[in-house]
């Protein structure tokens, strides 16, 4: 027909480009900060970003920025609820502390044992765990919270129990040292499930068996 209007076909639609995903969904993905105590060796204090004898958690030797969770004379400790744990042992090379699995066939016959925690600290941060290496000086800290655990074992997960951590100063011929002091306290609901979500972002394996680390235990 004459009088007919012609319509104009609407243009394609463009095809998208496509976005690229970003899977970042444990904690195998991500630096974890590890928990430290300010030793009076450790570079943080030396270079005066922590205090010595304090309580701080950092991304490693370079981290020009250190958090101070606590200080000596602090009323309030660190409060933690562990996540996971694996034992293992640990020799000191030139300042390097080398780890191995607890069974590696090849760890020295004097190695330490060495436990590698994986905690929460909610109150200090609700999105991320944190490493913590307990060995020699550290040992009886350890062996304090594997007891805590082992017999609460059948009560519920671990993460459900709370501990307080402070250090106190200790001497040898060598010199003076820090060692890590915890207790088991009551556990915040409101805490517990920070910490329930936080152990979901765990590996099955929440620390490597192998490795090594800048050591800032005292040489004893």
């Amino acid at each position: 027909m004459a009088n007919e209007v012609e319509r104009a076909e609407a243009p394609a639609v463009p095809a998208l480009a496509p976005t690229p995903s970003i899977e970042i969904d444990s904690a195998d993905d991500i630096a974890l900060p590890a928990l430290k105590l300010g030793q009076f060796m450790n570079d943080h204090v030396q270079e005066g970003r922590v205090p010595a004898g304090s309580i701080f958690t950092s991304l490693g030797q370079d981290d020009p920025d250190p958090t101070v969770l606590w200080e000596q004379g602090n009323e309030d400790n660190v409060v933690f609820y562990v996540l996971g744990m694996r034992k293992g042992k640990s020799v000191s090379d030139g300042g390097e502390l080398v780890l191995f699995a607890y069974d590696d066939p090849d760890a020295p016959a004097d190695a330490w044992v060495t436990y590698n925690y994986v905690i929460a600290i909610p109150k200090v941060d609700d999105e991320m765990p944190v490493k913590f290496l307990l060995t020699r000086t550290g040992r009886p800290a350890a062996q304090q919270i594997n007891t805590v655990l082992a017999k609460n074992a059948a009560a519920g997960p671990p993460y459900s129990l709370a501990f307080a951590l402070d250090c106190v100063e200790r001497k040898n011929p060598k010199g003076k040292y820090f060692v890590p002091r915890v207790r088991h306290i009551e556990a915040d609901d409101e805490e517990v499930k920070v910490a329930e979500k936080l152990a979901s972002l765990v590996p099955s394996d929440p620390v490597a068996s192998s490795g090594s680390e800048t050591t800032e235990a005292p040489a004893i």
